[in-house]
């Protein structure tokens, strides 16, 4: 099953990739024929439910060492092979959602690539405010943590759509109809 487990086989291992690889793509089938329609209306709560599955995928990984059962293991790390391939579907979703909005005049190619490079620059910007970070986190970790959820949902607050979405839809139709 790992390193430092005598009994463990290449066959094991090979089988529980095999596992986590048939879960992971049959979860993405379901999860997509059943909510995919849904997520370009609400692709801000989508995106921050696609972080909550990854955050939830890289818990269970971290903590599948410390479970006693192996066979309790195995369900945990596929659990967690799930987590993330729902994660793909749903950011993968609401990012072509965003992509469409802010696209202008059909221009989603040059969207998509001013799009990929603005990513690469965030990634790096990331990794290099993480390395100055470390050496301060290591003293003081309950600071750090924290702050890293807060900045995202407060970045998904700032982006403003020209549609309603489901939601909002619903409450303007409920006032439209208590009127009359």
């Amino acid at each position: 099953m790992g390193v430092g487990d005598a009994t463990t086989t290449p066959t094991s291992a090979l089988l529980l990739t095999i596992a986590q690889e048939i879960l992971s793509r049959l979860s993405t089938i379901l999860f997509a024929a059943q909510y995919g329609t849904s997520i370009a209306p609400e692709c801000k709560r989508y995106r921050l439910l696609a972080d909550i599955f990854n955050d939830c995928a890289m818990l269970l990984e971290c903590l599948s060492p410390l479970l006693p059962a192996r066979s309790f293991r195995v369900a945990v790390l596929c659990a967690a092979s799930v987590g993330k391939a729902l994660c793909g579907v749903v950011a993968g979703g609401a990012k072509a959602s965003l992509s469409g909005h802010f696209a202008v005049k059909g221009d989603v190619g040059e969207l998509s690539a001013v799009d990929a490079s603005q990513e690469t620059v965030v990634g790096l910007v990331g990794m290099l405010v993480c390395f100055c970070s470390i050496t301060v986190s290591v003293s003081c970790s309950c600071f750090f943590w924290p702050i890293i959820p807060l900045i995202f949902v407060w970045g998904l607050s700032r982006v403003g759509f020209s549609d309603l979405g489901q939601v909002r839809s619903g409450i303007c139709r409920a006032s439209c109809f208590a009127l009359f």
